[in-house]
């Protein structure tokens, strides 16, 4: 492998004297399997929304997490750590880091172990060991050596699905299979054969719901769409509707399991080129994301105001990732100005999307407003979000709008529908020059056996368009009715046989959105 995948396991225990009777004794275990791929940060206080909550301290105390082989611990009020028997006092506000090397092993499997003490009662102990120990060692043994009452559920050349304990499903992905992974409609299928355990949640297959944990020991060499995209800037338009494509097919397969994921964003997508794209880590119950992080951008307003959530918020975040991966940014300039529109209940309009980038094109605003609606109802579904892609054609168009000085084209013919799939298709046209449309000509429309050879003329002069039918068998249209000549502007339309054609002059559709 090319890279190692980690296991964390923090074990939360609170001891108090018996004078304190209104406050419970009790012990607490949380777990993580991570890669050097950054996690995000995992907090610690008596918030409803933080990861580990513990009663009676502030609300979010500190927070933790893993990135280029170290554990960073943000503390958000006075904290005590322990490591290598060393008390450290960290203040608030601090940043503490402590490495950890793959090649230099404290003992069997095992990186870095350290504690955080929350005076006067808590106690978090945490411990990193090397995910090896599933590959060498016998994963049952492995199991066995961590959890109690473990039984396999089910095993294949692919995949094994364990019961830990009572309520907690392990599946393990074999590492020497990454070309034919598990999608999520097998691992639904396989949750429907192990439903004869006796929970109510994994018998209605909602195996990935808090109050029923499962983990997932994958080993993928690849990385976050949210590092690949900070290489990039910002992707091409093929590239993100590709991506986009198959979040919406993953989508269309969670709801028709009525499952929601509440926080899909770039950070919790996997990618190895934008080909391959694996799903992680979703729907985190006691999510805790601080105030001026960039994760709040991907959380619908109805998350934000704290209401239940529906499919739609995943609808949402989905048109976010979109946006961002078009333009390299994020649809709201910061947090504050997000929450302002969630507070006036104001959401991006067509315009205010297309005067935000000059690559989001009007067709891409249009859908985007109602991905972006912050209305769950104006939402559109998966399938309608893959309807989309298959018929966006302004693309082409938008291109030359945004390199036509680069390329000295400054007019163009664009296809809005013709009997051959050539929709959004450009053909150039030079200033001061007469062209020729037809079946054999200088913009030759191909299928369509309603055009003559020679059908319609087209001549710019200075930029001022003319078209003239050239006595064709069935005319040339502008809004239904046939003309023989006739001066055009930038955006009309005009039809020869069954093809529609669409005249652009570039600057001034540049003019326009600037």
């Amino acid at each position: 492998m090319d890279y190692e995948a980690f296991h964390c396991r923090i074990d939360i225990i609170r001891n108090v004297p018996d004078t304190l009777r209104n406050r419970d004794a009790f012990v607490s275990t949380f777990e993580k399997f991570f890669t050097r791929t950054p996690t995000s940060f995992i907090s610690v206080g008596s918030a409803s929304k933080s990861s580990i909550i513990i009663d009676h301290i502030d609300p979010v105390h500190c927070s933790f997490n893993f990135q280029q082989d170290s554990l960073f611990i943000k503390t958000m009020a006075e904290t005590t750590v322990v490591h290598n028997d060393k008390e450290i006092i960290l203040k608030k506000d601090d940043l503490f880091t402590l490495p950890f090397n793959p090649n230099e092993l404290i003992d069997f499997y095992t990186l870095l172990e350290w504690k955080i003490i929350i005076h006067p009662y808590v106690e978090i102990s945490g411990i990193v060991t090397l995910e090896e120990a599933v590959e060498k060692e016998s994963v049952e043994n492995y199991l066995n050596a961590k959890y109690d009452d473990v039984k396999k559920l089910e095993e294949n050349n692919r995949y094994l699905i364990y019961r830990i304990g009572s309520d907690r499903v392990a599946k393990i992905l074999h590492p020497y299979h990454n070309k034919n992974k598990l999608n999520v409609d097998h691992f639904f299928q396989a949750a429907k054969q192990i439903s004869d355990i006796q929970n109510e949640l994994l018998c209605e297959v909602k195996a990935a719901y808090s109050d029923l944990p499962h983990v997932v020991l994958d080993f993928f060499a690849g990385d976050t769409l949210a590092n690949y995209l900070a290489k990039k800037g910002r992707t091409g338009y093929r590239e993100a509707f590709l991506v986009t494509k198959k979040i919406a097919e993953f989508l269309k397969v969670t709801r028709e399991r009525n499952y929601v994921c509440k926080t899909l964003s770039l950070n919790n997508i996997l990618c190895a080129g934008s080909k391959k794209i694996k799903f992680t880590g979703f729907n985190t119950e006691g999510l805790s994301i601080a105030e001026d992080s960039l994760d709040i951008f991907y959380m619908s307003p109805e998350f934000i105001r704290d209401e239940e959530v529906s499919f739609p918020c995943d609808i949402f975040s989905l048109g976010v990732i979109t946006y961002r991966l078009i333009s390299g940014k994020f649809p709201f300039s910061d947090v504050q100005e997000y929450k302002n529109y969630i507070a006036q209940g104001k959401s991006l309009s067509k315009a205010d999307l297309e005067r935000s980038s000059s690559y989001i094109t009007p067709q891409i605003a249009s859908f985007l407003e109602l991905m972006l609606a912050f209305d769950p109802g104006r939402r559109p579904t998966p399938s309608g979000v893959l309807d989309w892609l298959k018929d966006i054609y302004d693309i082409k168009l938008w291109h030359y709008v945004l390199n036509m000085h680069e390329e000295n084209v400054f007019f163009g013919l664009q296809v809005i529908s013709s009997v051959k799939p050539i929709r959004g298709e450009i053909c150039v046209i030079q200033n001061n020059k007469t062209s020729i449309i037809g079946r054999s000509a200088d913009i030759n429309i191909p299928g369509d056996f309603r055009i003559s050879r020679q059908h319609t003329k087209i001549t710019l002069d200075n930029g001022v368009c003319i078209l003239e039918d050239l006595g064709s068998s069935n005319g040339t249209k502008i809004d239904g009715e046939k003309i023989s000549e006739r001066k055009i502007e930038n955006g009309t339309s005009f039809l020869i046989g069954e093809t529609v054609l669409c005249f652009w002059d570039f600057q001034k559709l540049r003019d326009q959105r600037l």
